[in-house]
């Protein structure tokens, strides 16, 4: 079908070819979402759209088990428009796939930059967490301290602030 619209130019190509991509992810058919996304990134798009497509790419080696070609297609889709509305997004990603590899240095590191720019409320928060557990298993427990108290002022009313408040404790230990 992508082919089709494709080859016909069709302006319908790309968003089918996003829909279809994402839709094979969440039937966990990894192999015809890289497929489809290799197809669309052949193709003349915005670099918004090559952002998206490589985010797609690595949840689709996510959601295969492959964490390390992941992180790659995240760093990519952060690399590829740096400056662009989902950065954040590919950048957090890839923190959270280091933090699976349990590489918690460098998930504290990518949640650290992340917290350095602009974000929507909910992803700041998430990053945030994200920052304080990462530091806390690297050991670094000045950073993850930090990390606790700066949610408990930033986000007083968050559900994990009582989380936050408990790991506080757990790091002045």
């Amino acid at each position: 079908l992508v082919k089709g619209l494709a080859a016909a130019k069709s302006p319908l190509a790309v968003p089918v070819g996003l829909t279809v991509v994402r839709r094979a992810i969440d039937a966990k058919k990894a192999e015809e979402a890289d497929a489809v996304v290799q197809e669309i990134l052949a193709g003349t798009i915005t670099p918004p759209v090559r952002a998206w497509l490589l985010m797609l790419k690595g949840d689709a080696h996510q959601a295969a088990g492959n964490r390390d070609e992941a992180r790659t297609q995240y760093d990519l889709a952060h690399k590829s428009q740096p400056g662009g509305e989902l950065a954040p997004y590919a950048l957090f990603r890839l923190a959270q796939t280091n933090f699976e590899m349990r590489e918690f240095g460098q998930a504290a590191t990518d949640a650290a930059t992340l917290l350095r720019g602009t974000l929507p409320a909910a992803l700041r928060a998430a990053a945030m967490l994200l920052q304080a557990e990462a530091a806390y298993r690297a050991n670094d427990f000045t950073a993850a301290e930090a990390a606790l108290r700066r949610i408990l002022v930033e986000l007083p009313q968050h559900p994990q602030t009582t989380n936050a408040r408990l790991s506080l404790a757990w790091v002045a230990l």
